[in-house]
């Protein structure tokens, strides 16, 4: 029987005044989407893209989330995303097994940790 419990990894949001402060900023873009090419960040609707393609200048409203990483620790939400191409671009991913009242477990780590160094890896 599967239990019901979830884990994520999330994306590391680089903020203002240290990790997951605010949804993005110059030097987050430059690694989300220049340097690691990330699906959801490099999408031309995304604000963090624009912003990046205007130049990298700039810091989104308090107000926007570009993304659902950028709201785990303020909304307590998450998803499994949604799909970006194909005949479900657009549709969400669903959550497989998983039920209300069950534990959800975030994981991350910084862009220069190495993942091999974890022991929860």
């Amino acid at each position: 029987m599967i239990d019901g419990n979830v884990a994520f990894k999330v994306t590391w949001v680089y903020g203002q005044n240290g990790p997951f402060t605010s949804p993005c900023t110059p030097a987050g873009r430059d690694i989300n989407i220049r340097r690691q090419k990330k699906v959801w960040c490099s999408q031309p609707e995304n604000p963090c893209n624009q912003l990046f393609q205007r130049g990298n200048k700039g810091l989104l409203a308090a107000k926007e989330y570009p993304c659902i990483d950028a709201v785990i620790f303020t909304r307590w939400s998450f998803g499994g995303g949604v799909y970006h191409t194909g005949a479900r671009q657009g549709n969400p991913i669903p959550l497989n097994h998983v039920r209300p009242g069950k534990l959800a477990f975030f994981t991350s780590r910084n862009i220069d940790q190495n993942p091999a160094a974890s022991p929860w890896l």
